[in-house]
Order: C-alpha cells, then structure tokens, then sequence
C-alpha cells in the first residue's frame, strides 16, 4: 500500500510558509494511520486501502463442532500476511473450563496453529480466542477479539475405523452361493468415504473381480453380487483403505478375509436359506419382547435391536435357558456390532426365503386345517390353520425342506404336525406385514407349532402355546402369554 503526497515545491517561498507547510505533513503523517485504524471498526475504504483490517477467515474445528477428536490441531486462517511475533500464547489462546490448554504456537502462510501438548481433555467444551493484539504487516490489528466453542469427544474418536465382525465369517465353509458380503465397523462410517470400491470380492483361484453393488448403512459396509457366486470356490473379500469415520480418522490399511461356498448337490435341491451364525437364538427381536401373563419359558438365545434391555419385560434370566443380548445403560465394547450383524443375517434369511422359487412356488387359499402338505415352497395371501391341524410330512426324506410365504397374516388355533421325519431345523415360515399394527404371527392358545418364523412386523404366542423352532423379527416385536419356546 503506497501514500503518495505530490508536493508542489515553489521557488523563493517566505520561510512562515514553509513552517506552515512542515506542520501541515507532519500533521498528515500522524493523523493519516490514526484515521486508517479508527476506520477498521467498518472497513469501508475503496481502492487500494479496502480490506485494510486483518481478520479471521476460517477456522478449525469450525464454531460449535461436537465430538472432535482429542489429537486436533486448532486453526486460524487470516485474510492477510501476519507479523508471526504478534501471534503466541498471550493472543492465542485456548482454554477449558479449568483454564489455559498447554500447547505449542506456530505461524506460516496466514494461519496461526495452536498443537496441544497433550490430548484435548474428553467431553469438554474448548473455547478459543485471538486477542487484538495480533497485527498484520503495517501494524493493523483486528477490530474486536475473535472467539468460538467445540466440543471434544473421547479417546476412541483419534482412532481409524475398524472391522469388528463380517459376514460369512473369515475362514467359513459351505456358504451360499446367494449370500450378500459385508463387513461391520466398531463405529459409524462418514458415507461420503465410501465408494464403488470400498469393498470388493475376488475369486482366489483365477483372481477376477466378482460385479457387484456396494452400499453402507448403520455401520454395515455390504457387497451384493450381482449373480450368484461358484460353488465350491474359494473367495477372499476385501475392504479397501481410505474409509473414514464421522471424525475424519481413515482406515490406512486394507482389511480381508476368506470364505467357501458349499459344494453343488445334483440329485437334493439345496436349502436357500442359511442361519447358521444366528441358529442359537430361540428370540430374535426388534423393538420388544414382553410376556404379557404367566411365566414363559425359553431354551436358547434372546436377542433385541435396536430395542434395549428395557423393552424386555416379564421376562427374567431365570426364564431363559440361554444368553440375552441386548444394550443396556452399561455399554458392553462389541456388542452393539455383534446384534448389528445377527439382525442383518436375518433380514438376509428373510429376503432369501422370500424370493425362494425352486421348486416353484405352490399357492395356497382358504384354511389349511386338516391338510398334509408335501416339501416345497408355498405363497399365500393369508395363511390360516383354524379348528384342525396341519400335517407336514417329508415321506422319509431327510432334504426335506418346507417355505412359506405368507404376504400378511399366519393364523393359526390348531397344531402343526409333523410326519415322515419332517425337520423343524428345515421348515421356514417368511411372513411379511398385516395392514393393521400389531403383530400379524398368531399362534393361538395351547398349540404346538415348528420351524422358524421370519416376521416382519410382529409374532404373537397366546397362552399356551408351544414352539419347537425360532421366532425372529425384523422390524416389530415378540408377545409371549405363558408359552414355551425351544430351540429344534
């Protein structure tokens, strides 16, 4: 910034004159940057003096940030050169609710950078202020101090994200060939690291990359192939560096593993639908599991998610012969991932046994009582075994598999019976969702059903009644009324 006097010099000007004109540039001199600072308060020269006042541009962590990560440097970028002397622990300063931060201060390129000694304390709110007594160049200073808050997160948010569980499981054998592939983190992803190749399938024997769609959501990071998989083959998955986390921590290093795929059988049509990693749960819910009266009892796993322990009533441990698991005010590490991937295997069981079509679907209308249904698939609207029962019988066939797929309601006030060596480990009941609220499995009082339910919305048992399978819900919940529940 240049000032440019143009001073007409006279000849044989009266010395008074020229003392009068040595007070007149002095005075210039003087009140020239006095009028130049004052104006700072509205910064409103034009040419070359706009912008005259040096200030604060940007920053880091921006105003009012939540759960930043402890090792963050904190940054200020001005609009203009600094004199970097100006800049240092007296002007920047950071601080808790139990004073000044220690840290160490630099300078270059127009931002000052604040590098704590140590972690920022957890779960604090950090103020940050730059005095005025920080100056430009040409001696400016800011018009006013310039301050903001954040909040800091714990000692997990410096850490890069990382796979807790996948799905088939690394080294698993005798997978489906209709499985989905996808990995689960010990925290929430940022969905704007993920991409088309952030998880990818290869064929280990001639190393070409399975076609596939790659999608993200609740801290599951999936790879749906587009066809099904060989059989018999060998497959090593992979979830490729550069994911990030919510807090900017990336993954700096791939992460993979392997799996089988389950030898072709010509002469049995294979089962499509594979539990094996949830088999032990004899409840799987969503949003609830209440006993309404009476005592339930219950042999094998309890699970709920994303419903938590609270929404577990009329049950106690000493009802169930088996683990429960569910989140509760105590955070258990690993937990949360663990029901994640139990509850993504099931709606991957739901969705297989939905679109089951070999053999071809058989439809069913009116009330099954007193019919003997051979092994295959069948769809109905609403299924209904009301004032008689319902034979399953496999003719001494132990492939034998029954699936039922039932639009919107599974009624039943009578018993399912099973013959020739009929299996509840291989009968599916897949039921989607009623128009009403509610659940829509009814399974009436003193009865005895088999095989696993795969509900949408919701499974009721009434007094009484038995299971020998599974009730799993995707979405709703689990009413039980003094009934039995056992794992096959």
């Amino acid at each position: 910034m240049k000032h440019i006097y143009k001073l007409e010099k006279k000849h044989q000007m009266a010395p008074a004159k020229n003392r009068m004109k040595g007070k007149l540039i002095l005075s210039l001199i003087i009140l020239v940057p006095f009028l130049i600072m004052s104006a700072c308060m509205d910064d409103d020269f034009e040419g070359e003096l706009r912008d005259v006042c040096p200030k604060v541009e940007t920053h880091t962590p921006q105003a009012l940030a939540d759960r930043v990560p402890l090792n963050s440097n904190i940054t200020a970028t001005f609009n203009k050169q600094m004199k970097p002397e100006s800049i240092n622990e007296s002007t920047f300063i950071v601080r808790d609710a139990n004073g000044p931060i220690a840290g160490s201060i630099s300078y270059a390129n127009k931002i000052a950078t604040f590098t704590p000694a140590a972690f920022l304390p957890e779960l604090s709110d950090i103020t940050v202020e730059i005095t005025t007594e920080v100056y430009d160049l040409y001696d400016f200073t800011i018009e006013e101090k310039f301050q903001w808050t954040f909040t800091t997160g714990t000692l997990d948010d410096i850490s890069a994200p990382y796979v807790v569980n996948t799905i088939p499981d690394d080294g698993e054998e005798d997978v489906l060939v209709n499985t989905i592939v996808a990995a689960i983190f010990n925290e929430p992803l940022d969905p704007n690291s993920v991409g088309g190749e952030s998880i990818i399938l290869v064929h280990a024997g001639n190393g070409q990359t399975v076609a596939g769609t790659v999608s993200y959501d609740d801290m599951v990071l999936t790879f749906t192939p587009d066809h099904d998989l060989d059989y018999e083959t060998t497959y090593e998955a992979v979830v490729t560096a550069g994911i990030a986390d919510l807090n900017g921590n990336v993954m700096e290093n791939d992460y993979s593993w392997q799996f089988t795929t389950e030898k072709q059988v010509f002469d049995e049509i294979p089962l499509p639908i594979n539990i094996g990693p949830i088999s032990g749960y004899a409840i799987l819910s969503g949003t609830y599991i209440s006993n309404l009266e009476g005592q339930t009892t219950i042999t094998g796993d309890v699970g709920l998610y994303p419903g938590v322990t609270d929404y577990i009533t009329g049950i106690t441990e000493g009802d169930v012969d088996g683990d429960i698991f569910a989140t509760g005010p105590d955070p258990i590490p690993g937990l949360p991932q663990k029901l994640i991937r139990d509850k993504l295997i099931l709606k991957i069981a739901y969705t297989n046994a939905l679109n089951a079509d070999d053999p071809e679907p058989i439809f069913l209308s009116g009330n099954q009582a007193g019919q003997t249904l051979q092994p295959g698939i069948y769809s109905a609207k609403n299924l209904r075994v009301l004032g008689g029962d319902l034979t399953l019988d496999a003719g001494g066939n132990p492939y034998a598999f029954w699936i039922f797929q039932v639009e919107s309601l599974l009624e039943t006030d009578a018993n399912i019976i099973l013959e020739g060596g009929a299996d509840p480990e291989r009968i599916f009941w897949q039921v989607g969702v009623r128009e009403i609220l509610g659940p829509n499995v009814l399974i009436g009082e003193n009865t005895e059903f088999f095989g696993t339910i795969l509900s949408k919305q919701g499974i009721s048992v009434k007094s009484g009644g038995s299971v020998t399978g599974r009730l799993m819900v995707k979405d709703g919940g689990v009413r039980l009324r003094n009934a039995t529940i056992s794992l096959p």
